[in-house]
This record gives C-alpha cells, sequence and structure tokens, in this order.
C-alpha cells in the first residue's frame, strides 16, 4: 500500500464514500418507520417503479436523470445527491487528514497498511455521525441499531485484526499515545473493565427478565422518543443545497486563510480549511435538514412531564450502578488477585480499551440524563444519545470522548444556537398561533460535530483552542495568564498514568 499514490486512495475513498452516502439515504428514511434496509429494492415513490442500476449510481445518477424519475418525471430531492457528495469528500479528507498531513503522526508514521483497521473503524463511525445527525434533526430521535452497529464493528475489529497482527508493529501502544487509549494496560485496569462489562451485562438480563423495573413504567403511554411522528417535510431545494454548500465552502476557506495568513504556511492553512470543513459539511446538512422541517419536533409541550421524577431517577440509578459496582469491585479485587498484565493477549487489551471508551462514554451523559430529568421533572436526554457517546467512546477511546462531551459539544452547540437563531429557529412570541420560545435542537447533531472534528484533527489543535480561550478568561478575571491551560493534554496524561 504504501507504494500507491496518494491521489488513487483519495479517489477510492471518495468513491466508497458515495457509496455509503447512497445507502445512508436508506437508512435515514426506513430506520425511524421501522422498514428493512434491503427489502424493497429502491422505487420510485411516485409510480413505484423500481430503479435501474445506472439510476442508483450515487451523485452521478441524480445528474444523468436531471433530477427526475425515468419513468413518471416526478422530481428527485436534492438530499439524496447532497449526502452521497458529502460523505464522499467526508472520507476522502478524512484519508488526506490522516495519512497527508502532519496532525496524525500515529496514522502516517506506519501508512495505511498498518492502521486501516482503526481508519475503517473511523469510516463507519463518520457513516454513523451522518446518518444520527439526519435522523435526529428530522425526528428528535437516534435509532439504536445506528450506535449499537459502531460499538459492535469496534468490538470485532479492532481486538480481532490486533490478535491477528494486522497492525503495524507498536501500532496499538503508538495509536494508544496520540492521545487515543485503545489499550489497557494494567491489570487492575482489565479487571475494573470487566467487572464493569460483566454486571452490565446483568443489569441488561435483569432488565429483560423484568426483576429491574423500566424507567418509564406508569410514567405516560407512548413516549414521543419511542414512537415518533413522522414530520411531513419541504422538498430540498437545488438552491438551498448550493446556498449551503457555498457557505460552508466559504467559512472554511476564510479559516484556512486566517491560519495560512498568521503562520506564513499556506500548506497549513489548507489542512485547517479541510479540517474545519468536515464538521462544517455535516452542520449545512443538519441546517437543511431542519428549515425542511415546518416545527422542529423537539418543542417542549411535546414532552409531556413525569409524574413521578425521583422514582424515575432512582430506576436509572439502580441500573447504572450495577456497572458502577463492577468497576469498583473489579479495581478493589486487584491487590488479591495479582496477575502479570504483560502476559495478556494484545487483543483483550484492545477489546477493554474499547468497552472503556464504551462505558465512559455512555456514562457520562447517562449521568446528565438522570439529573436533568430530575432538575427539570421531563426526560431531559434521550437514550440514544446514551448510546451514541458510547458509540464514539468505543472508537474514539475514553479520553477523546470526555473532551467531545464536556468541551467540544459545548462550542459546537453555541455556535449552533447563535446559527439558528439568525435562521429564526428560536423566534420568541408565537409564530403561526404555536409557541416557539421553547424550541429546542437536538443534541445528537452537536455530539457529531464535535466527533468529527475530533476525528480529523485529534486532540492537540482543540486542546490549543481551548486553551487558548481558557488563558484569555484567566487573564480577563486576574489570574496568571501563564498557568498551564492545556486542559486536554492533562486529562490525557492523567489517564495514561491510571493506565499503567
Amino acid at each position: 500500500m504504501s507504494t500507491i499514490p496518494h491521489w488513487y486512495w483519495l479517489l477510492c475513498f471518495a468513491g466508497l464514500g458515495a457509496c455509503v452516502g447512497s445507502f445512508l439515504n436508506v437508512v435515514v428514511w426506513r430506520t425511524p418507520r421501522g422498514e428493512s434496509l434491503v427489502h424493497p429494492p429502491s422505487a420510485c415513490p411516485g409510480c413505484g417503479h423500481g430503479l435501474a442500476a445506472k439510476d442508483n449510481i450515487p451523485f452521478f445518477g441524480w445528474i444523468f436523470l436531471r433530477g427526475r424519475c425515468r419513468y413518471c418525471k416526478m422530481p428527485i430531492s436534492p438530499e439524496y445527491p447532497a449526502v452521497e457528495a458529502y460523505t464522499g469528500l467526508l472520507f476522502a479528507g478524512l484519508y488526506a487528514l490522516h495519512y497527508m498531513t502532519p496532525l496524525r503522526p500515529a496514522f502516517s508514521g506506519v501508512g495505511l497498511a498498518g492502521s486501516w483497521p482503526v481508519f475503517a473503524a473511523y469510516l463507519i463511525l463518520a457513516a454513523a455521525l451522518v446518518a444520527v445527525t439526519l435522523v435526529d434533526t428530522a425526528l428528535a430521535i437516534i435509532p439504536l441499531c445506528i450506535p449499537n452497529f459502531v460499538l459492535g464493528f469496534a468490538l470485532a475489529v479492532l481486538p480481532l485484526s490486533a490478535g491477528l497482527g494486522l497492525w503495524a508493529p507498536n501500532a496499538s501502544e503508538t495509536l494508544a499515545t496520540e492521545p487515543f487509549l485503545f489499550t489497557v494496560s494494567s491489570h487492575a485496569g482489565l479487571l475494573a473493565v470487566g467487572g464493569a462489562v460483566v454486571m452490565l451485562g446483568l443489569a441488561n438480563l435483569l432488565l429483560w427478565l423484568r426483576v429491574l423495573p423500566h424507567s418509564y413504567d406508569g410514567e405516560f403511554t407512548g413516549s414521543p422518543a419511542d414512537s415518533p411522528d413522522c414530520v411531513p417535510a419541504k422538498p430540498w431545494t437545488l438552491k438551498a443545497v448550493l446556498k449551503a454548500a457555498l457557505i460552508a465552502w466559504c467559512l472554511a476557506f476564510a479559516l484556512a486563510a486566517a491560519v495560512g495568513f498568521g503562520s506564513g504556511r499556506l500548506v497549513t492553512g489548507v489542512v485547517a480549511g479541510v479540517a474545519a470543513a468536515l464538521p462544517l459539511g455535516l452542520a449545512a446538512l443538519a441546517v437543511l435538514k431542519a428549515q425542511s422541517i415546518p416545527e422542529l419536533p423537539t418543542n417542549d409541550v411535546d414532552m409531556p412531564p413525569l409524574n413521578s421524577p425521583c422514582k424515575v431517577v432512582l430506576r436509572e440509578a439502580l441500573f447504572v450502578a450495577f456497572p458502577v459496582v463492577g468497576a469498583v469491585m473489579g479495581t478493589a479485587f486487584s491487590d488479591a488477585w495479582a496477575f502479570d498484565a504483560a502476559t495478556v493477549p494484545v487483543w483483550v487489551k484492545v477489546a477493554a480499551g474499547v468497552a472503556a471508551g464504551y462505558l465512559v462514554g455512555a456514562g457520562m451523559i447517562w449521568a446528565v440524563r438522570i439529573v436533568g430529568s430530575l432538575a427539570f421533572r421531563k426526560e431531559a436526554m434521550g437514550l440514544g444519545d446514551v448510546h451514541l457517546l458510547g458509540g464514539i467512546g468505543a472508537v474514539l477511546g475514553p479520553v477523546a470522548v470526555v473532551a467531545v462531551f464536556f468541551m467540544l459539544s459545548v462550542f459546537m452547540a453555541l455556535l449552533g444556537y447563535l446559527g439558528l437563531r439568525l435562521l429564526g429557529k428560536f423566534e420568541a412570541g408565537r409564530t403561526g398561533g404555536k409557541p416557539q420560545s421553547s424550541m429546542a435542537f437536538p443534541y445528537g447533531p452537536y455530539l457529531a460535530l464535535a466527533a468529527l472534528l475530533v476525528m480529523g484533527t485529534g486532540l492537540a489543535l482543540p486542546d490549543q483552542a481551548v486553551g487558548g480561550v481558557v488563558q484569555r478568561l484567566l487573564a480577563f478575571c486576574g489570574a496568571d495568564p501563564n498557568s498551564d491551560a492545556g486542559i486536554l493534554s492533562t486529562l490525557h496524561a492523567l489517564a495514561l498514568q491510571m493506565a499503567k
């Protein structure tokens, strides 16, 4: 693979991404409706005629058909080629950032041949983030099958590929210091993760046997998160798609120009522009999806209040207590059950790292869900967000998922709120006789944007950006601006010490 030129791989990943984007269009439409992804085959919604193979060519098929059905001439939404084009550019952009820039030295150092299993997991996660963003924006739900597929892929491919020696020599340790903690190397850490996984499995078994009660038993019938109404959407227009793409490209170009001018290096600016274009493109798709919905489906009036919020919180806390107790017991028994962690197979360490990322990601957002539900007496966050951040943690690792949730997604949400205010999605007062001041944009897309940023650049650049903001804030408050503000790097160093 090392002798194959980069342009060849860019074309390959762009084509692969476009094909995946075509499948994502099916996922976005059928999954929330509970329909099969493979049957029936794709057909025109107007005349019902099955689509020919040449009509299903990603992106170019829509152009060849001039945006209309070959048989009944019904217009085909530009959403389909837009998603296909973006996913193709996303896959190619991730390859460029990982293997053609100095942003990800662990990947560029070993090349695609030595790190392809991890990069494959990244692409699976990236595709899932696109699907989740579009579904969550339209219906305020996250189908659990999407993040669960990401988790299953990470648990199957990453440990298996490490065990079979498909990574470059010492690649797992190299990638772990980038800082993506794929391996759990200490015997205390292995026992803690193992105990948490065993107790989580037990909790799910007891829940399935109805020994543990479900959180919302007796609260209300038919939660909006469980049985969403598919909101009729306005069709996308080609003008709106091109406008959103132009705005996203201009923002990325402006950032590239600013970085290139400030650093005096054109290449650095171009890299920054590519890195910014990945989440910006997904944000553009989310905005287009939101504008096609007459009313965002997350209005507070649609979320019924809880009859007994304390009872709901206690039920969820009881379930979460199982993996927490398992982790504590595993750590407590580490002295009594001493073994040489160096003799543990590498695939077990990688599997433990994947599990640790999932547990940390899901656990953080579940804690927010419990506290928020108690404070607001309503379901604060859906289980879809819990599983989504768990899937992100399974691929990116426990350190990166903390940054995604606590820092980067918060900045993304702030920028998103300001942008939606400018677009009129958060209008005070009444519009069309319906209250609009309580509109809320789903949080899943912000998690997706933050995860894409981390995938594209690693944590070094976000750490510098967050550190710079913290330093300026400290200086404004009269504190020492020269104090160490590298929050993410400090967190990573602490995690590495704990893993030893």
